[in-house]
């Protein structure tokens, strides 16, 4: 998790500017190119690096009066490298994320059946807005532009952080005030005796 904070502030620019580039490479191809291509490709152009790799090494050790089989592996810390998946970690994460995910179908069931009125209203404007801004933008270009703010404004909200902080203060209070009246409202329709 240190990784990850550290690539979006910024704390390891190389690490963060390849994360960066591979990132917007990808999202970028799959704007001109299916899936498969992009998939196809990225596993061509990463063989021909790996092949000019091995074959430097065979050139340079054979250069040197060495066999091909004495020469360095430039690989060989990888190799040497277990790949193993341990079986508590991923039953660890699987509950954790089935106990998510149960909870959110519980919320969206109780959304959708309109057991809280202003939970389904709330639903409600919130697809619309979807349905406004997909209107204007495919999936792939919001996730180019959530992919690029994701590794922007962690690092904008590190450098201007008390600005920012009272900018969502004063935002959090203007919206819970605007809550509270319209809950207030609801709450005076339900209560209303009917005629």
């Amino acid at each position: 998790m240190d990784t990850f904070r550290d690539i979006i502030y910024w704390s390891e620019p190389i690490k963060s500017g390849i994360v960066s580039a591979v990132g917007l490479t990808f999202l970028l191809s799959l704007s001109c190119m299916s899936f498969i291509s992009v998939v196809a490709y990225a596993g061509l152009a990463l063989f021909c690096c790996t092949a000019a790799c091995k074959l430097y090494n065979v050139v340079i050790g054979s250069s040197k009066r060495e066999t091909p089989n004495n020469s360095n592996n430039s690989f060989h810390s990888w190799l040497e490298y277990d790949i193993l998946l341990s079986e508590d970690k991923i039953a660890q994460r699987v509950g954790a994320a089935s106990e998510q995910l149960s909870d959110k179908l519980n919320q969206l069931r109780r959304m959708l059946l309109m057991q809280d009125y202003f939970e389904t209203a709330k639903l409600a404007i919130g697809l619309y807005i979807l349905s406004i801004v997909g209107g204007w933008f495919n999936l792939l270009t919001l996730i180019i532009i959530l992919f690029v703010l994701g590794l922007t404004c962690p690092r904008l909200y590190l450098l201007y952080q008390p600005q920012c902080d009272e900018a969502f203060k004063m935002v959090r209070t203007k919206v819970t005030d605007i809550l509270k009246i319209v809950e207030t409202k609801i709450e005076k329709l339900r209560g209303s005796p009917k005629k």
